[in-house]
């Protein structure tokens, strides 16, 4: 692939430049860590990189000792970044502040000047109405401190447990979490089910399912700093930024053992245990298609999401044995692996036999 990528890259003509931008090196999959071999080659004459990750990231260090790279440091924001920017949005937004509600934005902006903070702080202001009475009005002066407020918020509207178990399975999912995988999830958390039954009582039923409004309300609430993204053949849900990742994992998830019960729960769901019995999770389903002449075909469309799942969450989860039974030495599984993936997926799991942290 390397190769190919190159050879592609040299037909490159000077009537066309190309320019690849490549943001935010550092969130690679952890598979891949800090190799950045497959872009340090000489690039061809007409073609050229802009490459961004954090300041302390691997991948940053990798690139500043290439003496083909030319690193910039991004500097804090200045006064002079920070009106026009919040303009913009204001604009954009047709709203208009409070001369005082300007000056705390703008100032809280000052104290962390960086545009993450200053795209959270907006995204708080955006609560401020004209006749919020001032004394009510701050912003923490650190973008943890912003997540941590935003979080409590949400605890308070929505219930400190339905928050925490959500804010958990996002961080620690792979690559996000479907809809359906995190309501399931979600309605096998004992403390959830307590809370919500208690303010929604029809919820309860033979088999307790959180209401999906306060899924919809949660994901309303949460605003920009959720997204949606395609994996896996599907859509899921994740962090718009890993900084509020580290914030849910710490406040949330501080011990390894709160980390590998929620990595157990999501191998559980994939391996049908008993208390999701009601959930299909085959490794392919099988599709008749009718060909030309009245003839039928089968096809297959695979669960992505377990192949992909099971493997990692069994490892995160300490659970190597089932892992080398249910996934390594599992003629089935390799199969629709190697059928729907590849045998480098089979290799990647492998490795994480061999080396956990991975």
């Amino acid at each position: 692939m390397i190769n190919e990528f190159h050879s592609l890259l040299s037909l490159v003509g000077a009537e066309r430049p190309l320019v690849v931008l490549l943001d935010g090196l550092d969130e690679l999959s952890e598979e891949c860590g800090p190799d950045l071999s497959w872009i340090s080659t000489p690039l061809p004459p007409n073609v050229h990189f802009i490459l961004s990750a954090t300041t302390d990231s691997p991948c940053s260090h990798t690139l500043q000792q290439s003496t083909r790279t030319i690193v910039l440091s991004l500097p804090p924001l200045s006064l002079d970044d920070i009106m026009p920017a919040l303009e913009a949005k204001l604009r954009a937004d047709q709203r208009r502040l409070q001369e005082q509600q300007c000056q705390l934005l703008v100032q809280a902006c000052l104290s962390c000047p960086c545009p993450l903070y200053l795209e959270a702080a907006y995204s708080e202001s955006l609560l401020w109405t004209s006749f919020s009475p001032q004394v009510n009005l701050s912003l923490p002066a650190s973008l943890k401190g912003l997540y941590l407020g935003l979080l409590a918020r949400l605890e308070r509207n929505l219930g400190r447990q339905l928050v925490r178990r959500a804010a958990s399975l996002i961080s620690i999912s792979r690559w996000g979490v479907t809809q359906e995988e995190l309501l399931n999830l979600l309605a096998k958390d004992g403390k959830v089910l307590q809370e919500v039954t208690s303010t929604h009582p029809s919820s309860s039923s033979s088999q307790p399912r959180v209401p999906y409004v306060l899924w919809a309300r949660l994901k309303r609430d949460l605003g920009h700093h959720l997204t949606e993204v395609r994996t896996d053949g599907t859509w899921v849900y994740r962090w718009t930024h890993s900084e509020l990742s580290r914030v849910c994992i710490d406040l949330y998830l501080n011990t390894s053992d709160s980390r590998v019960a929620v990595h157990a729960d999501y191998a559980d769901y994939y391996r049908e245990k008993s208390q999701y019995a009601h959930i299909f999770q085959p490794l392919a389903w099988t599709l008749d298609d009718e060909e030309d002449g009245g003839q039928k075909a089968k096809s297959y469309r695979f669960n992505l999401r377990k192949l992909n799942g099971l493997p990692y969450h069994l490892v995160h989860s300490g659970q190597i044995l089932p892992f080398l039974s249910e996934c390594i030495f599992n003629y089935e599984f390799l199969l629709h692996k190697a059928w729907g993936l590849s045998i480098l997926d089979i290799e990647e799991d492998l490795k994480k036999a061999v080396l956990p942290d991975k």
